[in-house]
């Protein structure tokens, strides 16, 4: 395994982390009880330090798993975890499975304490909001509350998830400044580099670290795929509604990249994402030892030359700026 820092914190975390979406959606639980858990210690004994879960997996037990899994290694380990839906109002929700949102100060305090003692922690390594809107991050009292967490030794770090669903608007980085965030999560990948790519320049200007998931684009990218090939998704810096929702008709033909770099198609896009100088991490949603061996191999592996990342981007933004004739730019 290889480790990286995490931005200018002091936290050094594995180049891959564990997701736990793969063991505990917001919906239900994924892999049985016993399963996880060995799943879990796996990892750790492979060198994984990072797990990344959020108190609305199945209402904490994606929290919970992880200290039944790993507590006794709980100084060896990185948690992070996440703060934002009120699962505990269901006269709110809107829908099944589908709490509303909550940043109110006295609310994360709550759900911190609740955390804390779900994981059988004294303190959360990477705490992060989850999935905020332009109000949210606009919170003086929010992120107040967020440095005396940090202050009372609750919480080590704490940063912002930008999530899959879309929370994405323009000017992203200038209500990030001056917040001390330490990190951001976003979505990453060949298929899906916009609008990342804008942020992670912006956290290697400013000392920022990013942690990247769904590097495979919901399995577009991988050997199990079919044909070396990909649509770009519809994730542009003129249309942030949906992370990798196939739109475009065209297809990439990936055959450069697999005949320059004969690796699994798999193994290349973790490789992508670990190209980025900001990037800290890429979370997996590991179901099993043989895909953690293997990702493990990829990281092990040669980088992906600088023609071909150039390649990428330059086929990236074709397809963009195609998709934006076709549509008069609206999309």
């Amino acid at each position: 395994m290889k480790y990286r820092n995490l931005g200018l914190s002091d936290l050094t975390v594995s180049e891959i982390g564990f997701d736990l979406r793969s063991i505990s959606t917001d919906e239900k639980v994924i892999i049985p009880e016993k399963d996880a858990i060995r799943l879990l210690q796996e990892a750790e004994s492979f060198g994984v330090n990072l797990f990344d879960t959020a108190d609305s997996y199945t209402h904490g037990y994606g929290e919970e798993i992880l200290a039944k899994a790993l507590g006794s290694h709980r100084h060896d380990i990185l948690i992070a975890t996440r703060v934002g839906y009120d699962l505990d109002t269901p006269t709110l929700w809107t829908a099944p499975n589908t709490p509303p949102q909550n940043f109110d100060p006295r609310f994360v305090r709550r759900a911190c304490e609740k955390s804390l003692r779900r994981l059988s922690s004294e303190y959360i390594d990477f705490y992060q909001l989850h999935n905020p809107r332009i109000d949210d991050l606009q919170r003086d009292d929010l992120f107040e509350l967020l440095q005396q967490l940090v202050k009372e030794g609750k919480v080590r770090y704490y940063g912002i998830d930008f999530g899959s669903g879309g929370n994405w608007f323009e000017g992203e980085d200038e209500l990030i400044k001056g917040r001390s965030v330490s990190a951001v999560q976003v979505v990453y990948s060949m298929l899906a580099q916009q609008p990342a790519r804008e942020l992670l320049s912006f956290a290697s200007q400013e000392g920022i670290g990013v942690v990247s998931h769904k590097p495979y684009s919901c399995g577009r990218l991988t050997e199990g795929s079919g044909k070396s090939s990909f649509e770009p998704g519809r994730n542009t810096s003129r249309s942030r509604e949906h992370w990798g929702e196939t739109t475009f008709q065209e297809t990439w033909e990936l055959e450069f990249l697999v005949n320059h770099h004969p690796e699994p198609l798999d193994q290349l896009a973790i490789t992508y994402v670990l190209s980025e100088p900001a990037m800290s991490s890429v979370l997996l949603e590991i179901t099993s030892i043989n895909q953690l061996s293997q990702s493990i191999d990829a990281i092990e592996g040669d980088v992906l030359c600088a023609d071909c990342l150039e390649e990428l981007k330059f086929m990236y933004d074709r397809q963009v700026m195609l998709a934006d004739e076709e549509t008069g730019g609206d999309r």
